[in-house]
């Protein structure tokens, strides 16, 4: 049996629609919370050992350790669609951290997350906005 380019594509089609239904459901909150969290400790992770290991003397750069030290401790999932060029979904999320010299700040963030054996990993978050919000008032206007 000889398959037509047509039917070729509509197989590809088929299989790719297939491939996203497998993917399941998209993050929740507590899974990009959990993703959030996990990402940002392997990155002060690698910061601290970069830093150990260029030996140069020491200056004290309060808010890059105030960077390494940030606690995210909530999350608000403002929207998720699935990805188009990668598995997973990039979602847009409102976080809440503090650090040791500043509590309630807030930012939104774009990622995509991929749903992996060990739970949901962000990849390669990004700000979207450059002010930091903070306050319990910080996401209602004025």
């Amino acid at each position: 049996m000889r398959v037509g380019v047509g039917s070729a594509r509509a197989l590809f089609v088929v299989a790719a629609a297939a491939a996203v239904a497998a993917c399941g459901r998209e993050p929740s909150e507590a899974d990009l919370l959990r993703a959030l969290q996990r990402y940002h400790a392997a990155w002060a992770a690698e910061q601290r050992q970069h830093g150990m290991a260029r030996r140069t003397p020491v200056f004290v750069n309060l808010a890059f350790d105030a960077t390494l030290n940030l606690h995210i401790h909530a999350v608000r999932k403002e929207r998720c669609r699935p990805a188009t060029e990668a598995m997973g979904y990039i979602c847009t999320v409102e976080v809440e951290a503090t650090t040791p010299y500043q509590s309630g700040v807030r930012r939104r963030v774009e990622a995509r997350f991929v749903e992996g054996t060990k739970g949901w990993l962000a990849v390669k978050p990004r700000p979207l906005d450059t002010s930091v919000r903070q306050g319990p008032d910080a996401g209602n206007p004025g």
